[in-house]
């Protein structure tokens, strides 16, 4: 009786863990890109060590002195309505799809909106912060790889079961805008120094990539926590 009770348990235990559903991985981003991005901002006030006790802010559907004279299309931002990424293991910044005069044309989830410079803090562009610790290849990348910068695309030799590759960047050239990156993938984002390494696996491939794609997918991006 003992035996059967204790098969029972292990039987249901083992069919639960099967059943329980794989952990999902958060989004890079806090909401889907609406334009293509070229960088990102630190907002202080909202995300900052400066938030505590700032004063409220709004966003504007035009740059220039109180929105061009036009109601706002955000009062009194929270953290909440900006499409934000993390930009170090505990800072978030506001994703960026145009700066004018200063002011920065940010995402929000209700839409695109400028940032006055009086509330914008650094201002890192896309090509800087694929310079950083870990660039790899996201998710969102379509598994292509191309010849040159709008050269022969072809599907990219993967091994099966990986989904996300490190890439040693070897060359960049800008085309219409939209940065592309020559790159070698590589199994480990934070060790680069294995393309160079003559005891180290083959590389995965080698090809050339759009950072963003034209439906403004980042298919390249940096490790915000580091190596």
């Amino acid at each position: 009786m003992l035996r059967s009770v204790i098969f029972t348990c292990a039987l249901m235990f083992s069919l639960s863990a099967k059943s329980a559903p794989a952990k999902k991985e958060a989004p890079l981003f806090t909401a889907k890109l609406t334009s293509r991005l070229i960088g990102i901002v630190e907002v202080p006030t909202i995300f900052g060590e400066e938030k505590e006790g700032a004063k409220p802010f709004n966003l504007y559907v035009d740059p220039g002195a109180d929105g061009g004279g036009k109601p706002p299309l955000i009062t009194a931002a929270k953290p909440e309505d900006f499409i934000s990424v993390a930009h170090d293991e505990e800072r978030r910044a506001v994703v960026v799809y145009e700066v004018r005069n200063g002011w920065y044309r940010i995402g929000t989830v209700r839409g695109d909106a400028w940032l006055s410079p009086k509330q914008a803090g650094s201002y890192h562009s896309y090509e800087s912060l694929v310079k950083k610790d870990g660039p790899h290849l996201t998710r969102e990348w379509d598994k292509k790889l191309y010849s040159g910068v709008m050269g022969t695309m072809r599907d990219a030799k993967t091994p099966k079961g990986k989904s996300t590759f490190g890439v040693k960047i070897l060359e960049t050239k800008i085309s219409s805008g939209i940065p592309w990156f020559r790159v070698q993938l590589i199994t480990d984002a934070c060790e680069p120094e294995e393309v160079d390494d003559p005891d180290a696996p083959p590389p995965v491939d080698k090809g050339w990539v759009p950072g963003i794609s034209v439906d403004h997918r980042v298919q390249i991006w940096f490790l915000a926590e580091g190596c």
